[in-house]
């Protein structure tokens, strides 16, 4: 019988904590959770995880320093870096004629704020990153805030083949998981899984609890398509299963 993922949850508000871990052990996941990235580095050193799931800003550390700690430590393991809310899409609550660059404005602005502070106590002095959004305007905002920290990828659409096949090179891929076309994200995420499981994800979307129970995109209340918490790691899990073994702690 094949033994069901385990995976670790590290998120420090205690109501979202709770939900991802029921979310994640009503779809069969093993799951164990922690409030912080010391907590979540004794587990890690102590028990064996398929997975690490964890929110951007922790009690004691943003997520983007804590995976690259791990890194050195040498923990490789799949790990998906988000931000959620616990409440439920209110009727409405989106203007759907709002500017798309007005709804992502708040949530940009903080994976920025977060990006920058962990860049300035990096002991790489240019992390490698590979940052895919479909808008143009809103990649453009994303590399002016960082292009004197990091060095930036961007590649264009006819060119996200040869760039998922070099993202198992860099410390970070941002994604932006909504998109209108859903086979074109899903073709996205899916060479990214296949490519580099363990390079880590930050999905660049603030998540939410949707009808039916799914974890979704907070955009996709305005009818565009979003990647499933669930299923992106679920399916980083798989194809890091598939990949050769690294070393744990």
């Amino acid at each position: 019988m094949t033994q069901p993922p385990s995976l670790l949850v590290c998120e420090t508000h205690e109501p979202v904590r709770q939900q991802l871990t029921r979310r994640f052990q009503s779809a069969g996941f093993q799951v164990r959770a922690c409030d912080s990235a010391q907590h979540a580095l004794r587990m890690l050193e102590r028990q064996r995880f398929d997975a690490l799931l964890t929110g951007l800003m922790l009690r004691d550390q943003d997520a983007v320093t804590f995976v690259r700690e791990l890194d050195i430590l040498g923990i490789h393991l799949p790990t998906v870096i988000s931000s959620f809310q616990t409440t439920l899409p209110a009727p409405n609550r989106i203007d759907p004629d709002e500017p798309d660059w007005v709804r992502k404005a708040a949530e940009q602005a903080r994976v920025i704020f977060t990006l920058k502070a962990s860049f300035r106590y990096s002991d790489r002095l240019r992390p490698r990153i590979l940052h895919i959004e479909p808008d143009a305007f809103s990649a453009s905002l994303v590399r002016a805030a960082l292009e004197k920290h990091a060095d930036i990828r961007q590649p264009a659409a006819d060119a996200l083949p040869e760039a998922t096949s070099t993202a198992a090179g860099c410390d970070l891929v941002i994604l932006t998981p909504v998109d209108e076309h859903p086979e074109r994200l899903e073709g996205i995420f899916h060479r990214l899984a296949a490519d580099s499981p363990n390079t880590p994800l930050l999905l660049h979307a603030r998540y939410i609890l949707h009808a039916q129970g799914r974890l979704l995109p907070e955009a996709c209340d305005l009818g565009l398509h979003g990647l499933d918490l669930v299923e992106v790691v679920n399916t980083l899990i798989l194809h890091g299963r598939e990949a050769p073994l690294c070393a744990q702690a």
